[in-house]
């Protein structure tokens, strides 16, 4: 697996030759030949500011003619970068007790993320998985098949949801209250027609509708599952053996990972056994395995117990010694994810970008802040879970999330070095729909790419920002096209799949003299391939001067700078 980031160019790169390096400005040679209307040195171009864009270039009409960047054909690697209108969503669902009043909320809120996407123009397919992967041996009976996406209504299996502290009256009002499905229609794979056990879903409005009523019914997996959830082994199990879209690269992939406790991934499972050593029980007189054997196998605080410093992951042998060793580790180790993401066949794939969300015991006034630690302010809690709750609801208490949020980075960061770190979802507050939409923003703004070459020739010096002059190309299957700019009141010409749009500067930060993104057509998406990339594009540098190494932004290059 190829973990894609961005790459510099060399500054002593051959010029237009070689390799393209990933870089969004490159020019080879300012004016286009022939005085017919179409190119010129120095002869009428038509209307100022005109542009024209060609199979192989594209060109700008300045005052002494039409001014061109050509195409980016090359003899080595073609540098590309997915076009981004595909998104990939996966919610790793823990179906244990004391669960169904969070997952009624994420049903609401998963089908307000695909709205969002989809208001966007972003197609995206959806699944759900079940956090039981079975490596927790016989402290609960095995799945029947971990990894394998849960995708059936909840309505089709209401003897799921049983009486307890996270219900109300009906129990069954958790998949009842926000689904209308007896049957989910089975979808059908857009690369190979095989079915897909997910929603697939493009930008039309009735479609994305469907697509979010059908999540709703998907996600509420019920509470008496393994009360020991296993979100790192799941989507583990997942991604080592994924559905085919869930393989293909160029997309972008939103994980939700979805508990109230801790996660209990087993390397070891005999430190479930209620007959062995009972090293990491709370309570050494209890007769079943708890989540709080998950916590002290798993993670380390520091601190005054009433109000730790912090709590962080940690490893540790069968003994209860910390350990090095990633196999001695009785929870599967995340001492260097790396290693277990190495194999993966989905989510961290060629090109694209991974963002990651996390509902859990965050603080529900400030989800965004690191949760808070103590143990002994419940002492029947802490028995149960091995720490007090980061937050506690009507129906809902749930510990700080400190192994899957460190994994949860882990994969964001593993897939595109840099991103921000999960976006966090209190399991307790009344914001999840408004929280988890976040992710959309996240999945939009990827299809932003921005200038790393400080000296770009700008167009029209005298409007804000830079007025680039690129020659961007879209490759959809064996379909190479050049883009044209965006109609200035938002649209994609008519006739066309896409359009480039330029940003200024702020979009990407300081550093970048103009940032683009493509965008494409509703109409479009159906007929695009998923997996669809934009070439690098081609620009016209600005000159440099070689005595003080100074860029002028108003006078185009006979040459790199």
């Amino acid at each position: 697996m190829t973990h894609w980031t961005p790459r510099l160019p060399s500054p002593s790169a051959p010029w237009c030759s070689g390799f393209l390096a990933a870089t969004l400005v490159a020019g080879c040679g300012p004016k286009a030949e022939g005085d017919d209307g179409t190119g010129g040195t120095g002869g009428p171009c038509g209307e100022i500011g005109a542009v024209r864009v060609e199979a192989d270039r594209t060109c700008r009409c300045m005052d002494d003619g039409w001014l061109c960047a050509p195409s980016t054909e090359s003899d080595g690697e073609l540098a590309s970068f997915p076009v981004g209108h595909f998104v990939r969503v996966l919610f790793v669902v823990d179906p244990s007790p004391g669960m169904a009043t969070v997952q009624q909320k994420m049903a609401r809120a998963g089908a307000a993320l695909l709205t969002a996407l989809g208001e966007r123009g972003l197609a995206f397919a959806a699944t759900v998985l079940s956090a039981d992967a079975g490596s927790v041996g016989d402290a609960c009976p095995a799945p029947n098949d971990p990894g394998r996406p849960a995708f059936t209504s909840c309505r089709a299996r209401l003897d799921a949801f049983a009486p307890g502290p996270d219900t109300g009256v009906d129990p069954a009002a958790a998949c009842t209250d926000v689904c209308s499905l007896d049957v989910l229609p089975e979808a059908v794979d857009p690369l190979d027609g095989s079915p897909l056990p997910g929603v697939v879903a493009y930008a039309d409005p009735q479609q994305v509708q469907d697509a979010a009523d059908r999540l709703a019914c998907a996600l509420p997996l019920g509470n008496t599952g393994c009360p020991l959830a296993q979100p790192v082994a799941a989507l583990d199990a997942f991604a080592k053996d994924p559905p085919t879209l869930w393989t293909a690269g160029m997309a972008t992939d939103l994980v939700v990972f979805v508990g109230d406790g801790p996660d209990c991934s087993a390397q070891d499972p005999s430190i479930f056994d209620v007959a062995g050593s009972k090293v990491f029980f709370e309570d050494p007189n209890a007769t079943e395995a708890t989540d709080a054997v998950c916590w002290n196998a798993g993670v380390a605080c520091e601190g005054d117990p009433t109000g730790y410093d912090d709590c962080l992951p940690q490893d540790y042998d069968a003994t209860g010694a910390p350990t090095d060793d990633r196999d001695a580790a009785v929870l599967t180790s995340l001492a260097s994810p790396a290693s277990l993401i190495l194999d993966w066949k989905a989510i961290a794939t060629d090109v694209g970008y991974v963002f990651t969300a996390v509902v859990g015991g965050f603080d529900p006034s400030d989800p965004d802040a690191d949760p808070a630690f103590a143990k002994g302010a419940d002492p029947g809690f802490v028995a149960e879970h091995g720490i007090d709750p980061g937050c506690t609801a009507d129906q809902v208490a749930a510990t700080p999330p400190v192994r899957i949020r460190a994994f949860a980075d882990a994969v964001s960061l593993e897939a595109n070095p840099g991103v921000e770190g999960p976006l966090q979802v209190s399991a307790c507050g009344d914001d999840a729909e408004t929280r988890l939409a976040l992710l959309a923003e996240r999945a939009d703004e990827a299809r932003t790419r921005c200038g790393i070459q400080p000296c770009v020739f700008d167009a029209d010096p005298d409007a804000p920002g830079v007025q680039p002059i690129c020659h961007v190309e879209l490759l959809s299957g064996t379909d190479r096209m050049a883009l044209p700019p965006c109609d200035d009141d938002g649209g994609v010409p008519a006739g066309q799949v896409a359009c480039v749009r330029y940003l200024p500067a702020e979009a990407c930060g300081a550093g970048f003299p103009f940032a683009y993104r493509v965008e494409v057509a509703p109409d479009a998406l159906e007929t695009l391939h998923p997996g669809a990339v934009v070439i690098v594009p081609r620009c016209v540098w600005g000159t440099i001067d070689p005595a003080t190494n100074a860029c002028d932004p108003r006078t185009p290059a006979d040459g790199p700078p």
